[in-house]
C-alpha cells in the first residue's frame, strides 16, 4: 500500500521523504539489531 501513495505523489510531481526503513538481523553474538536499508532525503514539493 505504501509503495502505492509514494508512487502516486511521485507521478503528481512530489519529492517524497520516506526516511530510514529498518531490518532486523543477528550479530555475529546472535543478537538481534536494527540495521538501516533505505534513506532517502528529498523535500516536498508540488510542481507548479
Amino acid at each position: 500500500m505504501e509503495n502505492i501513495i509514494y508512487n502516486n505523489l511521485r507521478i503528481r510531481g512530489c519529492e517524497v521523504d520516506i526516511g530510514t526503513v529498518y531490518e532486523s538481523e543477528k550479530n555475529r553474538f546472535g543478537q538481534t539489531v536494527q540495521v538501516p536499508r533505505e534513506h532517502r532525503a528529498a523535500k516536498t514539493e508540488f510542481k507548479k
